[in-house]
């Protein structure tokens, strides 16, 4: 009984989370002026990494995730975002975050990521498990791609397993295939999580603001490309 209960609670938590972000969505689609974000000091601009839709950016720097409690809390993450597809209500997801909690079946899931920028393959991780929806692994790492543009580092993190199709060394042009989204590491659902950053000779680490065709985005903006 008790176990019931809580699947229960947890199930009605995910259904109004989800109802929390579409009617975000269709207030910013429908109501929301549009005035750029004011651009922080020292931001980087490159191309967006994922192409042919429309994107949601669910966090940015610091924030509370309603399911998963705090994300973004390292010094490193000030500017990251959370990106995902946006879609209008879809059932699948709906289905896979309340019962299936399986996150191939996400709309996000397996969205192809590109480099933004010419540069190299520094890092790389293929080999980690994609989390069921609503479960993480903080220990592992999940997948990721650390290409080094000109003067400064981006990471793509949660990619799923076996996607990353370069290779250490390897260099890179803006457009070229890096991998795709996924859920592994320590990811509540399918989404990219991306941040650019620069290191000086010390290894220190400076996060940097990012900027895509002009725009400086922030939590709830949707980005067309």
């Amino acid at each position: 009984m008790m176990k019931f209960k809580k699947t229960l609670d947890w199930a009605l938590r995910i259904l109004l989370f989800g109802l929390i972000v579409f009617g975000v969505v269709l207030i910013i689609r429908f109501f929301r002026p549009h005035e750029p974000n004011a651009i922080p000091e020292g931001a980087v601009s490159m191309d967006f990494p994922l192409k042919d839709g429309s994107y949601l950016i669910n966090f940015s720097g610091p924030g509370d995730n309603f399911l998963s409690g705090p994300v973004h809390q390292s010094p490193n993450e000030k500017y990251a975002l959370d990106i995902t597809k946006t879609t209008s209500i879809n059932i699948k997801d709906i289905w896979a975050s309340l019962i299936t909690h399986n996150a191939e079946t996400n709309s996000s899931f397996g969205t192809p990521i590109y480099s933004p920028c010419y540069g190299n393959v520094k890092v790389t991780s293929n080999d980690k498990p994609d989390m069921p929806i609503g479960k993480k692994d903080p220990v592992s790492g999940g997948n990721y791609v650390l290409v080094g543009c000109e003067g400064f580092n981006v990471t793509f993190a949660h990619m799923k397993k076996g996607s990353v199709v370069v290779k250490e060394g390897q260099i890179v042009r803006s457009g070229d295939l890096l991998g795709q989204i996924g859920n592994s590491g320590n990811s509540s659902g399918p989404h990219l999580h991306l941040m650019a950053a620069r290191v000086d000779q010390n290894d220190n680490v400076t996060p940097l603001p990012m900027i895509f065709k002009g725009r400086y985005l922030v939590q709830s903006d949707i980005f067309e490309n």
